[in-house]
């Protein structure tokens, strides 16, 4: 009678589940990394040749915040300087650890907002301040 029991245990499905490996914290910490830096490329190959950055749908993306917030955020009348400053206190913010693979992309940046009336503000810490929000 027992190796009947044992007959009918061994011959039932396995679920899906347990045959699927189980979810790691490894996996969700790499996908989250993969989703961070491709952020990272996405805020570097918007940049505009001068080193500008002009608020798109897909930098609001970036930022977390419509397009709506960022303009009604702004320190200064100008958008793309506005919007420049919030590239650099991306980069600034979430990848300080790579900061050797955006330092020249945040100079560019630097030298453009250099040219442009930033009505006597440090528009990158007022940037950092809105990001954080």
């Amino acid at each position: 009678m027992s190796e009947d029991v044992t007959l009918r245990i061994k011959s039932l499905p396995t679920p899906k589940s347990l045959l699927m490996p189980p979810k790691s914290r490894a996996t969700d910490v790499a996908r989250s990394k993969r989703d961070i830096s491709s952020k990272m490329l996405d805020l570097i190959v918007n940049q505009k040749f001068n080193g500008s950055w002009e608020l798109t749908d897909k930098l609001s993306q970036i930022f977390n915040k419509s397009r709506d917030e960022i303009k009604a955020s702004a320190v200064v009348q100008d958008v793309s300087v506005w919007t420049t400053a919030l590239g650099i206190a991306f980069l600034r913010k979430y990848f300080l650890k790579q900061r050797e693979e955006w330092v020249i992309i945040e100079e560019k940046a630097l030298n453009w907002l250099k040219t442009r009336d930033v009505e006597g503000k440090d528009v990158v810490q007022e940037a950092m301040k809105f990001l954080s929000t």
